[in-house]
């Protein structure tokens, strides 16, 4: 099996989420202002995507410095800003409680509404104090994951 289609169900379910303001159970998953999936996606002029030569060896470089643990203010220091990021919270009664975002770096895009297998990304998680415990690059040559899923708990 491909090694994407290990990580899509994760970033799909995020994208479809945010992009339609679902609520799994009592999760809600929200878009940033800053870093917006969708005004990212519209700024892309055609398709396939790639974005800038040194935008993408920046990012290479830029990745192997990367540590679980680290602040996500201190990721944003390391790396080029993310073309996404997105926000998880738990609801208890009327309260929003932060749980835990993520960062979507695209390095390659081939479609505009669809993930494919193809496509080079890189996600980054982060936990309930903004600190790195997972990334996964996908299609990125030279990269390998950091962490793991269960970093979040």
């Amino acid at each position: 099996m491909h090694k994407f289609k290990n990580h899509i169900f994760l970033p799909v379910f995020i994208y479809l989420s945010a992009y339609c303001g679902i609520a799994a159970g009592n999760s809600i998953i929200e878009q940033s202002n800053n870093y917006h999936f969708e005004s990212f996606l519209d700024s892309i002029t055609s398709f396939p995507y790639y974005a800038p030569l040194k935008q993408q060896e920046n990012l290479k470089i830029n990745y192997l410095k990367l540590k679980v643990g680290m602040t996500k203010g201190e990721v944003l220091n390391i790396l080029p800003s993310p073309n996404a990021e997105f926000f998880s919270y738990i609801e208890k009664g009327k309260e929003k409680i932060f749980k835990k975002s993520s960062l979507a770096y695209y390095l390659s895009r081939k479609e505009h509404r669809f993930a494919s297998d193809d496509d080079a990304v890189l996600f980054l998680h982060f936990n309930e104090l903004e600190q790195l415990y997972w990334s996964i690059p996908n299609n990125i040559e030279g990269l390998s994951s950091l962490g793991n899923p269960a970093g979040a708990r």
